[in-house]
């Protein structure tokens, strides 16, 4: 019978450790989240909502008729009220803010897949040397990025060709199909985001080269693929158990506003009022905030304790395999 140590209890018991310890890594959980999404049916989704809605209509040959047509609209509202003079100017800071938001998301991965490497060697907290070491590996950790994203876009752009015309169809196999394709390319998601983890961990623990890593990540995972998709399925269950927890929080939280809220309407004060309104927005987006940068770090936690632990060789055997030896020698007897 195949026996190995409890791989999952360890690895999800020491990343709820990590995670919890370590809050003021949950700041690079934040911006982390800017790039790499925490969850792979969200990324999914996305790509395959920005493929499907983004793809033009060809059915009348005029796609790029109203392309034109819409772009000129729009530059002559903008002649008109004489905005297109500062247009150049508004681009030019929405790319100076979307270059930062980029570069410090790359950044704060490397920085927290650099703090939890050293949590698990038992080295002391510098926060400094790891925000460091996420600068000095930006380029192969952007790169990782967009490889990941281009894959799942690409996913999605396949499944967007072969699904949208069975979504238009009233055809219940069709719709089936639609179902069944969705299933399929959730967990091919989940594969990539956890290829890029691992990838990410090899550049910034290892100091491997891009290539390297990203071979070294799709061995480790073909190796040990059961595992890495076992796991996947128990952070999400952890997700949604973390979704539940804020849903239920934000609603005791906003019991008190009520009370607020309606001691604002006694008042017949709109300053009152808009000052309530004020607060319990920033109350609940602040609950939201917190809930996600800590989800995100203990994605990085989980993924980084589970990689420096297969990469280990330590014998390690699927949960579902050992249930299926408990049961064929079961039977046996």
């Amino acid at each position: 019978m195949r026996t190995t140590r409890p791989l999952y209890r360890e690895v999800l018991k020491d990343a709820g450790l990590i995670t919890w310890r370590n809050k003021h890594l949950w700041p690079f959980g934040f911006f982390a989240a800017i790039l790499l999404s925490g969850s792979p049916y969200d990324l999914l989704s996305r790509c395959f909502y920005f493929v499907t809605d983004s793809a033009p209509d060809f059915s009348g040959g005029s796609a790029a008729l109203t392309i034109l047509k819409t772009t000129g609209e729009v530059l002559a509202v903008g002649f008109r009220g004489g905005l297109i003079w500062s247009l150049p100017v508004l681009i030019a800071i929405l790319l100076v803010i979307g270059a930062a938001l980029i570069w410090l998301s790359v950044v704060s991965q490397g920085a927290l897949l650099s703090a939890i490497s050293a949590e698990e060697e038992k080295k002391k907290p510098n926060l400094q040397i790891f925000f460091q070491r996420g600068v000095k590996h930006f380029w192969p950790l952007l790169a990782v990025n967009v490889l990941l994203r281009l894959s799942i876009a690409l996913a999605a752009l396949i499944a967007a060709a072969i699904l949208t015309p069975a979504a238009a169809s009233s055809n219940p196999a069709f719709q089936a199909g639609i179902v069944i394709a969705f299933l399929i390319l959730l967990p091919l998601a989940y594969l990539a985001i956890n290829i890029a983890f691992f990838a990410e961990m090899g550049i910034v623990r290892f100091k491997e080269r891009l290539g390297e890593a990203i071979r070294n990540a799709w061995l480790l995972i073909t190796r040990h693929w059961l595992v890495v998709l076992e796991t996947s399925a128990l952070v999400l269950l952890i997700d949604i158990a973390l979704a539940i927890a804020a849903t239920v929080a934000a609603t005791l939280f906003s019991i008190p506003f009520l009370a607020l809220f309606l001691l604002a309407l006694l008042s017949r004060s709109l300053l009152v009022f808009w000052a309530v309104l004020t607060l319990f927005i920033l109350t609940i987006t602040a609950l939201i905030l917190t809930v996600a940068s800590a989800a995100v770090t203990f994605h990085y936690s989980v993924w980084v304790l589970l990689s420096e632990r297969l990469r280990k060789n330590d014998p390690v055997i699927a949960k579902i395999m050992r249930l299926y030896d408990q049961i064929k020698n079961a039977v046996r007897r």
